[in-house]
C-alpha cells in the first residue's frame, strides 16, 4: 500500500510543487502589488525600492527552500531505505516521476518556479494572467530540461553479443538509464533503436547489440548540473525582477 502511494502519489506531485509555487506563489507575489498600486507608491515611503522588494521576496523564497528542502529529504529518505515496503534503492533513480523527487531536484526546481512566476507577475502586473502564463511556462521548461537531461554528461557507450538473454536489445547495467540502443549487423553497418523497431527480425539475427547509458554514477552530477542550471536562471530572473521594479518606483 504504501510502495503504490509513494511512487503513484508521492512522487508525482513532487513534480506538481515547483509549478503550484510559480503559479500561486511567485505569480501573486508582486503581480498583485501591482494592481494595487503598491509599486508606484514606494518612492513616497522612506524605504528604498531595493529594500522594499528584498522584504517581500526573502519570506516566502526562504519558506519555499525550507519546505522543498523537508520534502526532498523525506522523499530521499523513502527511497534510499524502502521503509515504504520496497527496496526503492534498487531501482534506478532516473525514470518516470522518481529523478524529480530525489535530492537536489525538488528545491532547485521549487526556487525557479518562485523566481519564474514572480517575473511574469512583475512583467504582466495582471495576478490572473501572470498564474495561467507561469503555469505553461514551468511546464515547458519542465519538458525542455527533460529532453536535454540525458545530455548533461557523456554517455557510457557499451555492446555485447546478441543471444537469447538479449534477443536484439542491448541490457543496460542495474540502475542504469538506457539512452539509445540498437543492433549491429555482420558487415558493421549499426542500427538504431528505430531501425529494429522495423525490421524486428533482422536486429535479433545480429550478432551484437549495443546501447549508450548513463550508469547510476552519474545521477548525482547530472543533478548538479541541472541545480546549476535552475539556480543561474533563477539568479537572471531575480536580477530582472529587481530592475523592473526599481524602475517602476522611480
Amino acid at each position: 500500500m504504501l510502495n503504490t502511494v509513494f511512487t503513484n502519489v508521492v512522487q508525482p506531485a513532487m513534480v506538481a510543487v515547483p509549478v503550484l509555487v510559480g503559479m500561486f506563489v511567485g505569480a501573486p507575489l508582486l503581480a498583485q502589488e501591482y494592481e494595487r498600486g503598491t509599486v508606484q507608491l514606494i518612492r513616497a515611503q522612506s524605504v528604498s525600492p531595493a529594500r522594499w522588494l528584498t522584504a517581500r521576496l526573502v519570506v516566502p523564497a526562504v519558506v519555499v527552500a525550507l519546505s522543498a528542502g523537508i520534502l526532498s529529504a523525506l522523499t530521499t529518505w523513502v527511497w534510499r531505505t524502502g521503509i515504504a515496503g520496497h527496496r526503492f534503492f534498487f531501482d534506478s533513480p532516473y525514470p518516470g516521476f522518481t529523478y524529480h523527487a530525489l535530492d537536489l531536484a525538488p528545491l532547485a526546481w521549487s526556487l525557479f518556479g518562485l523566481a519564474l512566476g514572480t517575473a511574469v507577475g512583475v512583467l504582466l502586473r495582471r495576478t490572473i494572467a501572470a498564474i495561467l502564463v507561469s503555469g505553461v511556462l514551468l511546464l515547458l521548461a519542465e519538458l525542455l530540461m527533460r529532453f536535454a537531461r540525458p545530455y548533461f554528461l557523456p554517455l557510457v557507450h557499451g555492446s555485447a553479443p546478441n543471444s537469447r538473454n538479449y534477443l536484439g536489445f542491448f541490457i543496460q547495467p542495474s540502475q542504469s538509464w538506457l539512452v539509445n540502443s540498437g543492433a549491429v549487423l555482420a558487415d558493421g553497418t549499426r542500427l538504431s533503436e528505430a531501425d529494429c523497431s522495423r525490421n524486428f527480425q533482422v536486429c535479433q539475427d545480429a550478432p551484437t547489440v549495443w546501447g549508450e547509458y548513463h550508469p547510476v554514477s552519474h545521477f548525482v552530477p547530472m543533478q548538479l548540473v541541472e541545480s546549476g542550471v535552475l539556480l543561474v536562471l533563477t539568479a537572471a530572473l531575480v536580477v530582472l525582477v529587481y530592475r523592473r521594479v526599481t524602475r517602476a518606483a522611480l
